[in-house]
C-alpha cells in the first residue's frame, strides 16, 4: 500500500446510524486521513465526539440534487476547493442518491459506487434475484408485485412467504423493511393494501432455520476489477427470530460463500463495498440479498483482518492494490443496539442474551459497533443522549 504525507480527505455519507459509518470514519482517521460525516437527518453530535472526526454536517432535504449540492457547498468550506474528495455513501438511498445526480460532481469528487448500469440494478431486488440466478446461484422462488394483476401469481409461492420493498423508496404510504405471512389469506390481503398504497414489493418463499445458517460475506473489489477481497462468517444472532439486523456474529471461512459472491461480483460487474447474504437449509446454499454499499456490520471484516475500507480508499485515491489478500483470521461484532432491539421484542430472550454476551466476551478479536477503548466519545455521547431522553419522559409521566 501506498501512504501519503498529505492525504487526501474522505466524506462519509450517513443516515441516521451510527456503527458503519463511525467504524468507517475509525478506519482512515486513524491512519491520519481527514474523515467528515454528512448526516441526512440528525445525529452529527455523535460523530463529533470522535477524535477521528475532522467535521460533521447535517441535511435536511432527500431531493438528490439539493442534497448532492448542499454537501459540496459544506465540503468547500471546509477543505478547500482544490483537493480530491473520496465519497463514501452508507445506504441504498444514499447510493441512488449520488447515482441520480453523479454528473454534477466534478472529477475532484471520486464516488465509491459502481456505473450507472451496474448500481442501478442492484439497487432493485428482482434485478439483482435475476443476476444471482443467472451466475448459477439458487434464489427462493419471487413474484414482483406492484399490481393487482401481479397478486395472484403469488399463490404459487410455498408458505410462509416474505415480503420486501423492491428497493429503499417502494414500500407505498407506510414505512416497512420486511413483512412476514403464514397464511394464503394474510398474503393475499396484505399485498393488496400494499398495492393499494402505491407499494412496489417482491414476494418471496422465506427460508428459515436458526440463526446460525444465516451466513455474509463481506466485499471489495478493485476499479479495474483484478483484486477481490471476501470476508465471509454467520451471523451468530438477529433481532428478530424471523430475521433482522445482526446482534452479533462471527468471521468464519465459508467456501460456498466465497465461491457464491465471488461467481455474483463476475457476473453483475459490480466493483467497489459491497455485502451479500445466504442462508443454508441442508444441502442447499440460497442467495438472500446483495447490498452494492459499505456493509453495516463491515468492521467484523476490519477484526479480522481485511479492512475493506482501507483497501478502497487506497485503491481510488492512490491507485494501489495488495498485492496478496491476507487470508481472514477468526473475528467476532457486537451491535449493542440491536440487542437492546431484540431483549425489548422478545423480553422471553434475556437469558439467551447474557448467553451471547458470555459468548462474545470469550471470542477473539472482539470488535463492537460503537464503542471503543481509543475512542470512547462517541459511546459516551450515545449514553448521554440516552439518559437526557429517559429523563424528559420521566418527567412527562403522570404523577
Amino acid at each position: 500500500m501506498v501512504e501519503n504525507a498529505s492525504p487526501a480527505p474522505c466524506v462519509i455519507l450517513a443516515e441516521q446510524t451510527w456503527g458503519s459509518p463511525l467504524q468507517a470514519m475509525r478506519s482512515l482517521g486513524s491512519r491520519g486521513i481527514p474523515v467528515f460525516v454528512a448526516v441526512l437527518g440528525s445525529g452529527t453530535s455523535v460523530y463529533r465526539a470522535s477524535r477521528y472526526c475532522s467535521g460533521a454536517a447535517e441535511f435536511s432535504t432527500s431531493d438528490p440534487r439539493a442534497f448532492c449540492e448542499e454537501v459540496r457547498r459544506w465540503l468547500e468550506k471546509s477543505i478547500g476547493t482544490e483537493e480530491a474528495v473520496l465519497v463514501i455513501p452508507t445506504s441504498d438511498r444514499l447510493v441512488d442518491m449520488l447515482d441520480r445526480d453523479r454528473l454534477s460532481f466534478d472529477e475532484r469528487y471520486i464516488l465509491s459506487i459502481p456505473e450507472t448500469n451496474v448500481a442501478s440494478q442492484l439497487l432493485l431486488k428482482p434485478d439483482a434475484f435475476e443476476i444471482a440466478q443467472e451466475a448459477g446461484l439458487a434464489v427462493p422462488a419471487w413474484q414482483r408485485v406492484n399490481s393487482r394483476a401481479d397478486i395472484d401469481r403469488c399463490k404459487s409461492l410455498r408458505l410462509p412467504v416474505v415480503i420486501r420493498p423492491v428497493d429503499w423508496g417502494s414500500s407505498g404510504a407506510d414505512y416497512f423493511k420486511i413483512i412476514l405471512v403464514h397464511e394464503e389469506t394474510e398474503l393475499l390481503s396484505t399485498l393488496q393494501r400494499l398495492v393499494d398504497s402505491d407499494a412496489d414489493v417482491v414476494a418471496q418463499e422465506y427460508v428459515g432455520g436458526s440463526d446460525s445458517v444465516v451466513e455474509f460475506a463481506i466485499t471489495w473489489r478493485s476499479a479495474d476489477g483484478q483484486s477481490t477481497s471476501v470476508c465471509t462468517g454467520e451471523k451468530r444472532r438477529q433481532t428478530s427470530d424471523d430475521g433482522g439486523v445482526m446482534v452479533w456474529g462471527s468471521a468464519a471461512p465459508s467456501p460456498q460463500a466465497l465461491a457464491a459472491t465471488s461467481s455474483f461480483l463476475d457476473y453483475s460487474g459490480f466493483t467497489g463495498l459491497g455485502g451479500a447474504e445466504f442462508i443454508r437449509t441442508g444441502d442447499q446454499h440460497w442467495f438472500i440479498e446483495f447490498n452494492p454499499r459499505l456493509e453495516a456490520i463491515h468492521f467484523v471484516s476490519t477484526a479480522a483482518g481485511l479492512d475493506t475500507v482501507w483497501f478502497l480508499y487506497c485503491d481510488l485515491i492512490y491507485g494501489s492494490r495488495p498485492d496478496d489478500i491476507p487470508l481472514q483470521s477468526p473475528a467476532t461484532a457486537w451491535i449493542g443496539s440491536a440487542w437492546l432491539q431484540r431483549m425489548i421484542n422478545q423480553p422471553r430472550s434475556l437469558s439467551e442474551g447474557l448467553l451471547d454476551r458470555l459468548r462474545f466476551a470469550t471470542s477473539p478479536n472482539r470488535i463492537r459497533a460503537v464503542w471503543s477503548w481509543t475512542d470512547p466519545g462517541p459511546s459516551l455521547q450515545i449514553l448521554w443522549r440516552l439518559s437526557r431522553n429517559a429523563i424528559a419522559k420521566l418527567r412527562q409521566a403522570p404523577k
